[in-house]
Order: structure tokens, then sequence, then C-alpha cells
């Protein structure tokens, strides 16, 4: 099992189906759900990480998607804080600035 949001999510809909035809307890239910909430929080945890340091996590459970391209005429380069996003338009050039955590 390769142990993904979309496991996760196919085991407690499982469970649902169960717990509602009578094969499944409702001690053992609440049970998944309590360690579904666990693994939902960890997964939480490094998203919120991610987000502060600005670093990219990488983790088996939650699958990346791939980042949008940039406008043309658009680049980032590190600043001696963070990173900074040029976007040149017509008649206007956008800056904006990413702090570091």
């Amino acid at each position: 099992m390769s142990k993904n949001v979309s496991d996760l999510r196919a085991v407690l809909f499982d469970a649902i189906e169960s717990v509602k035809n009578g094969s499944l307890e409702l001690d053992k239910a609440r049970a998944i759900n309590d360690l579904s909430k666990t693994v939902i929080d960890t997964a939480r945890a490094e998203a919120e990480y991610a987000e502060v340091t600005g670093s990219i996590v990488t983790s088996d459970f939650i699958t990346q998607a791939s980042a949008p391209a940039l406008p043309s005429g658009t680049h980032r380069e590190a600043s001696g804080s963070g990173t900074k996003t040029i976007t040149q338009l017509p008649g206007a050039t956008v800056t904006q600035h990413k702090m570091r955590g």
C-alpha cells in the first residue's frame, strides 16, 4: 500500500460503508477516525512548516502538483532576506518579495 491521501480516503470510505452495513464495530471505526486525524495533523504540520520556512517538504502522503509556469517576462532571484519575483508587464514592472521564515 502506498499510504497517501487517496489511500486514506479509501480506507475511511470503506470504514463508513462497513459501519453502515454493520460489519465494523463503532469502537473500531472511532479508532480508525482518531488515527486518520493524527495522520492528517502530521501532514498539516509539514505543509505549515514548508509555508513558514519557504522550503519544499517532500512527502509520499501528499503528492505535489507541478508549479504553474511563470508568465513570460518573469524571473525569480534570491534577495538578502528571501526571494523576489520580478514580472515585466506592458507599462509596468511588478516585484514581489517573499521573506524567509
